[in-house]
C-alpha cells in the first residue's frame, strides 16, 4: 500500500550496455531485483540464468544492443518439460523483463525480440508481476544471415597475439564445439582470477586482460570469450541478466538481488543453435553452482580474489538473516496480494471501511494499533489450535472406563486394557460379552494396523450402548 513513498528513489539495475566494471559495481548492492514463485520444483542454482539485454555491437571496450525485430514465440526443440513461474519485478527505469533461459510463453503485453530478449510497455518505475514459462533445454534452430553478420563483427582492437591464440585452438580442434571447449580449458588452466577489483586496463582492455592482468569479473570473461569466438569464425554475443538467487524457505520463493547480476556468452553451433557458454564458471565455479554471498569487506586491493561465503556460522548473524528473510516473506506476500490495485481502488476500499478521510500518517498509525491488538488474539488462537486433543478411539475408551468406575470397578493407573478386562470379567461375569467386544476392538484400533472409520463408529456405538 503506497503511503506517499516514491518507489523509484535510489533504484539500481542492469543497463542496455556493458563497459568493463559496470556489473562489478552493481553487485555491491543487496537491493532486490525481483522475486520468483515457481509452479513446480525450483531449478538448481546452475540452471538459474535470468535472461536480460543481449549485446552485439562492440568497439573493443563497450558492448551494446542491436536493433532486432520482434518475433513470434517459438517452439524450441526440447524433450524437457517447460518450467512455469511468476515474477514480481521491482521498480526500475528499464522496459525489459527477465525470464529463465529460454522463454517460451510470456505475458500478453510483452514482446520477444529475435535474440530472445523480452520487452514490455508501461512497466518503468513501477512494481510489475507477470507469468512466464521457459525451456531449460532447447535447440533454437537455424541462424539468420543478419544475426550471423552481427555475431561475427570485430572491433579494430584485435591484436596479433589474440589471432595467434585462436589460430592455435582452431588447429587443435576438429570442429566448433571442440574449439569452444579448448577456449574454456584456457580460462580454466591459466592463472585467471575472479575479482571485483580488477586492475585498470588501458586502450585495449581485452588484450591486456587475456595476456597480462588475467584478473576480472564476469563482464571481463564474457566479453573476451565472445570476441575470441568471433575471431574463430563462430557467431557469438554477450547476454546480461542475473544468475542464481536465494531461496526463502519461509515462503518457498526465490529472491534475486542486484548482487546476482551476471554476464555470459552465447555461441551459435550447428548441433544446438544458440548455446549458453559461461566462461566465469570455468574460473570460479562456486559463483554458479550454489548460492553464495560476496564478502565485500575484505581483500579490496586491486586484483584481490573474491571471497565466497557459503553460510554464516555466527549465531547473531544467522538470527539476523532469518529475521530479514521473515520480513522479505511478509513483504513479498503483501505485494502478491495488493499488486494491481491502483491508488483509486485503494481509496475506494478505504472509504468502504470507513477510513477514507484519514491521512497517510493516521492510516499507518491505525494499522499499527490494529496489528498490536490482533497479535494477542492470534497467539491465543494458535495455542487453542495446538492444544492436545485425544483421538476419538482414546476418548471412547475413557468414557467406557468412567462408566465402570461409577459401578465401583475403576481402572488402575498401571493397568492395560487386557488386564483391566480380565479383572472386570472376574468381578462381573455377566459383562464378559460386551467388555470383550469393546476391549478387542479398542486394542485393534489403538495399537494395531486397524484404522477404519467404520470400526471407529462401531466402537463408539458399543460404548454408547454399554450398561454395567
Amino acid at each position: 500500500w503506497n503511503l506517499g513513498v516514491d518507489n523509484s528513489t535510489g533504484q539500481t539495475g542492469l543497463s542496455d550496455s556493458i563497459t568493463l566494471g559496470s556489473i562489478s559495481r552493481l553487485i555491491r548492492s543487496r537491493a532486490v531485483a525481483f522475486r520468483v514463485d515457481f509452479d513446480q520444483a525450483m531449478p538448481a542454482p546452475p540452471l538459474r540464468y535470468w535472461r536480460g539485454p543481449v549485446l552485439w555491437h562492440t568497439d573493443g571496450r563497450r558492448w551494446g544492443r542491436a536493433d532486432l525485430p520482434k518475433t513470434a514465440l517459438v517452439s524450441y526443440r526440447s524433450d524437457a518439460p517447460p518450467v512455469s513461474y511468476q515474477v514480481t519485478l521491482e521498480p526500475s527505469p528499464n522496459d525489459w523483463l527477465y525470464a529463465l533461459d529460454l522463454p517460451e510463453t510470456l505475458p500478453a503485453e510483452a514482446s520477444l525480440l529475435a535474440d530472445f530478449q523480452i520487452t514490455a510497455k508501461d512497466i518503468r518505475q513501477r512494481r510489475y508481476r507477470y507469468s512466464a514459462s521457459s525451456r531449460l533445454q532447447y535447440h533454437t534452430g537455424s541462424l539468420s544471415e543478419r544475426q550471423r553478420r552481427l555475431g561475427l563483427q570485430l572491433p579494430d582492437t584485435v591484436t596479433p597475439r589474440m589471432r595467434a591464440l585462436v589460430s592455435r585452438w582452431r588447429a587443435e580442434s576438429a570442429d566448433d564445439r571442440q574449439l569452444v571447449n579448448r577456449a574454456l580449458q584456457f580460462f580454466r588452466n591459466e592463472p585467471f582470477h575472479y575479482t571485483l577489483n580488477p586492475p585498470l586496463l588501458e586502450t585495449n582492455p581485452v588484450d591486456q586482460f587475456l595476456f597480462d592482468s588475467r584478473r576480472g569479473f564476469c563482464e571481463h570473461y564474457a566479453t573476451s570469450f565472445t570476441l575470441l569466438m568471433r575471431l574463430a569464425g563462430i557467431p557469438a554475443r554477450v547476454v546480461t541478466g542475473y544468475q542464481g538467487g536465494e531461496r526463502n524457505p519461509l515462503g518457498n520463493y526465490l529472491i534475486v538481488r542486484q548482487s546476482d547480476a551476471h554476464a555470459w556468452s552465447e555461441v551459435w553451433l550447428e548441433q544446438s543453435g544458440w548455446t549458453r557458454i559461461d566462461p566465469t564458471a570455468a574460473v570460479a565455479p562456486e559463483r554458479i553452482e550454489r548460492t553464495f554471498e560476496f564478502d565485500l569487506q575484505e581483500n579490496t586491493a586491486p586484483g584481490s580474489p573474491v571471497i565466497f561465503s557459503a553460510g554464516d556460522h555466527d549465531l547473531l548473524n544467522r538470527l539476523a538473516k532469518q529475521f530479514g528473510l521473515g520480513l522479505d516473506a511478509a513483504n513479498a506476500s503483501w505485494h502478491r496480494w495488493i499488486l494491481g490495485y491502483s491508488s483509486q481502488q485503494q481509496q475506494r476500499l478505504l472509504q468502504l471501511l470507513g477510513f477514507g478521510s484519514l491521512s497517510a500518517f493516521k492510516l499507518a498509525l491505525t494499522m499499527v494499533l490494529a496489528v498490536a491488538a490482533l497479535v494477542p488474539l492470534l497467539i491465543l488462537l494458535m495455542r487453542w489450535r495446538d492444544r492436545d486433543r485425544p483421538d476419538p478411539v482414546q476418548r471412547d475408551y475413557g468414557k467406557f472406563c468412567r462408566r465402570l468406575a461409577r459401578k465401583g470397578i475403576a481402572r488402575l493407573s498401571h493397568e492395560g486394557p487386557q488386564d483391566f478386562a480380565r479383572r472386570v470379567i472376574r468381578q462381573r461375569p455377566d459383562l464378559q460379552r460386551p467388555v470383550s467386544a469393546i476391549i478387542d476392538l479398542y486394542i485393534a484400533l489403538r495399537y494395531g494396523a486397524e484404522d477404519d472409520p467404520k470400526q471407529q463408529r462401531r466402537l463408539r456405538q458399543l460404548v454408547r450402548n454399554f450398561r454395567a
